[in-house]
């Protein structure tokens, strides 16, 4: 990180350089995952970052953070007083400039330039040239969770797909960690990706008439939607993988990836920048609505029949394949702004949806057949941040990790997916919840992206964490 001092270093005279990012991409990134969740936390962190205001508005601020005066080495040491964090940020820059002074010192004697000089010219480590290796860690040990166990955890999974001819098929998507496929019904995976321009992934779905070919969105809308570099295409079942399209998607992220099952040739994008179709099996796409788009559902008889889709604006249905939307009148809508939306069906009874979304402090269920929609009543709302309780609905990420998913044979149960996954049962007139992800031995890590349901079995499910991917 570099400090105020630091952007006015190595200028030459009579020419002025635009002001450097203070921590680049990383800390571009960090200030838009903090906005989304509460753009609050960024007065925060504006306060002990040194930030010039020149470069301040590439990063979103609230207006707060915009007008805060810049961080200086006199206002850093009059916060280290009443700000902890000013305080160990104050003590790190300080460490690292000593640091940074001893290395300099060090470089000047003949033997450290000689061992530099041997260590940059080190022959690189054995294996194919352009090929990425495993270094480590495999996995890491005692990884969170609500439960009582503790489990090995790896990368962040964003998406699974189950190849609809083969249930031992799959693919999985990792945030950051590219596509990895599996033949074995997830005992074993290896990666497909490592060429590809970005490892980010945030869908990936099988064609539901053909399972040699397959599509991911890279760029996970989740997190990290500057990574997207296009829609990838496989033709082989996931084992290699090349560019379908890179525009309009450089820099957009995906939230969900749909093949219409009536026209393989039709695919439907739900991304950080609107809903997006293609009419040519990937290869170009255009926009249909604009607005962020979280989640997207099908009709079995193809999008023509009928597409709903959840925008940060609401419910939209489409019944012309997506050439143009209407909106979907829910009884009882929040007054709050969505901070996320999603939807599903039970496949066998298309008629049979849910719209599942979090607005404010408020979490809110819709369930409809035939043509009516009715609210659902969910488990209680935890509202205390600082409190976990298992059998409360927590929605404080709700624009992090959130999904319903309806079984493809049972009209009378939905999952809904937050920080932990809750199954509901409809029992006459009244629906029973419990939490499946935290169950004590046998819970999994929190924060559920999606739940994938194996074809033509209702009781084999998919659940991906940000840590792990469990079966």
């Amino acid at each position: 990180m570099r400090t105020k001092a630091d952007l006015g270093r190595g200028r030459k005279r009579g020419r002025r350089r635009k002001p450097r990012q203070p921590g680049g991409k990383v800390l571009q990134r960090l200030f838009t995952y903090l906005g989304q969740r509460d753009p609050a936390f960024n007065n925060d962190l504006i306060a002990v970052v040194p930030v010039p205001k020149k470069v301040r508005p590439s990063y979103a601020l609230t207006k707060q953070a915009m007008q805060a005066k810049p961080v200086t080495a006199a206002s850093i040491k009059r916060s280290r007083r009443r700000a902890p964090a000013a305080k160990a940020y104050a003590a790190a820059v300080a460490k690292a400039a000593r640091k940074l002074q001893s290395s300099r010192r060090r470089a000047r004697k003949p033997r450290a330039a000689k061992a530099a000089k041997t260590m940059r010219f080190a022959a690189p480590p054995p294996g194919a040239p352009g090929i990425w290796q495993e270094i480590g860690p495999r996995s890491i040990p005692n990884g969170q969770t609500y439960g009582s166990n503790r489990i090995d955890v790896i990368g962040r999974v964003s998406a699974v797909a189950v190849d609809p001819s083969d249930p031992k098929h799959l693919l999985l998507g990792a945030a950051g960690g590219g596509i990895w496929e599996s033949k074995d019904t997830g005992a074993t995976w290896a990666p497909r990706t490592d060429q590809m321009p970005s490892l980010a992934i945030g869908a990936v779905t099988f064609d539901p008439t053909n399972g040699n070919r397959a599509y991911a969105g890279s760029g996970e809308g989740n997190f990290y939607s500057n990574l997207g570099a296009g829609v990838y295409k496989s033709t082989n079942g996931g084992s290699t993988w090349t560019v379908a399209a890179s525009a309009p998607f450089v820099g957009v992220g995906f939230f969900d990836l749909v093949v219409d099952p009536s026209t393989p040739s039709t695919l439907y994008a739900a991304t950080t920048q609107g809903f997006f179709r293609s009419t040519n099996s990937g290869t170009s796409w255009s926009l249909r609505r604009p607005g962020r788009c979280w989640d997207i559902s099908v009709h079995p008889s193809g999008g023509s029949t009928e597409v709903l889709a959840a925008f940060a604006d609401g419910l939209f249905m489409s019944t012309n394949a997506a050439t143009s939307f209407s909106a979907v009148a829910l009884p009882s809508l929040p007054f709050d702004p969505w901070s996320r939306l999603a939807v599903d069906r039970v496949s066998s009874s298309p008629d049979v949806a849910y719209v599942f979304g979090a607005a404010g402090t408020s979490a809110f269920l819709w369930r409809r057949t035939g043509t009516t929609w009715a609210q659902v009543t969910l488990p209680p709302v935890n509202h205390d941040p600082n409190h976990y309780f298992r059998n409360k609905l927590e929605i404080g990420q709700a624009q992090y990790d959130w999904y319903v998913a309806a079984p493809a044979n049972n009209v009378k149960q939905v999952f809904i997916g937050a920080i932990d996954t809750f199954r509901g049962t409809l029992s006459g007139t009244t629906w029973q919840w419990k939490n499946v992800t935290t169950q004590g031995a046998n819970s999994i890590h929190p924060d559920q992206h999606c739940l994938t349901f194996s074809p033509g079995n209702d009781n084999i499910l998919y659940a991906t964490a940000p840590r792990r991917g469990s079966r």
